[in-house]
């Protein structure tokens, strides 16, 4: 998983499968989530006001994968 911010837009995209996106699906004005060719959720991309989340609030809850996540 990797999360880009990109401050000219300031928007955020959070990359879950380093997959071709086939399809968008708008959930709203400021967000969408890219699926792959089986419909499976490969990022959500957040259009605006990115910024405003504050990551030192991210919180983490029964992710066994956790142990592996790299801060960089």
């Amino acid at each position: 998983m990797k999360i880009d911010y990109f401050k000219e837009t300031d928007s955020m995209y959070i990359e879950f499968l380093d997959k071709t996106a086939t399809s968008t699906v708008a959930i709203n004005d400021n967000i969408a989530v890219d699926l792959d060719e089986n419909e499976n959720l490969i990022g959500i991309d957040i259009h605006s006001q990115a910024s405003k989340f504050n990551l030192n609030d991210l919180e983490f809850k029964n992710v066994p994968q956790i142990k592996n996540i790299k801060f960089g």
